[in-house]
């Protein structure tokens, strides 16, 4: 993890993060996905959380498994208290698991069917979580992006075809907190930019689609 401030740039060794992400006071927080060789009979895995902050490194294992079970897209975000939130697809029980840790550990819940590919997973002004993912399983091509984000009755969906199937895309929200992909046009030899836009606001929505790219 390296940072620069007035005096120049420091970096210090905190765990060995799959994914990192930094919380308001600059701290850096990172999952660690740990498998074992090949899924034998005494196959496993092991799921890691470090947090780093002044002087020193937290190390926790939130998750142990006896499975051979590999996980796809790990996401991590911290709210304004410093809390990690972690989102994750394991191969062995096809699901999308969501999960915030507290001072009793870890709980994840399922979302989603493990069915695309998970893309983002951001918190929102209530520290709510929303999760993108694309569709269908697999590397591509895609052709559909959906939005799942948790509301006081549960999960919703929002659900978006995209501009023809595409390989690799790049996603981002921008500041309406609306989807904008970046991704190559194959057939055209392009970098091309698309933007989703709502139909009726996202905490009405309910598995249908509510925007189509421009």
């Amino acid at each position: 993890y390296a940072y620069r401030d007035a005096s120049g740039w420091h970096a210090s060794a905190c765990g060995a993060g799959d994914v990192l992400a930094v919380d308001a006071n600059g701290y850096p927080h990172a999952l660690t996905l740990r498998l074992s060789e090949d899924c034998a009979e005494n196959s496993w895995y092991e799921l890691d959380y470090d947090r780093g902050e002044y002087g020193g490194c937290q190390h926790e294992i939130v998750e142990t498994g006896h499975e051979c079970c590999s996980f796809a897209d790990l996401q991590l975000a911290v709210d304004e208290a410093g809390t990690p939130h972690m989102a994750s697809a394991r191969s062995c029980q096809f699901d999308y698991r969501y999960g915030v840790r507290s001072e009793t550990g870890l709980a994840f819940q399922q979302f989603a069917e493990n069915t695309g590919r998970l893309s983002l997973l951001r918190l929102d002004a209530e520290q709510q979580p929303h999760i993108y993912f694309f569709l269908p399983y697999g590397y591509g091509p895609f052709t559909h992006l959906v939005h799942a984000y948790r509301v006081s009755t549960g999960w919703q969906y929002r659900t978006w075809p995209l501009p023809g199937p595409i390989g690799e895309p790049s996603l981002a929200i921008n500041v309406d907190g609306q989807p904008v992909i970046s991704y190559y046009d194959a057939v055209n030899g392009d970098l091309k930019l698309a933007a989703f836009f709502p139909e009726i606001p996202p905490k009405q929505a309910s598995s249908s689609h509510t925007g189509a790219p421009p």
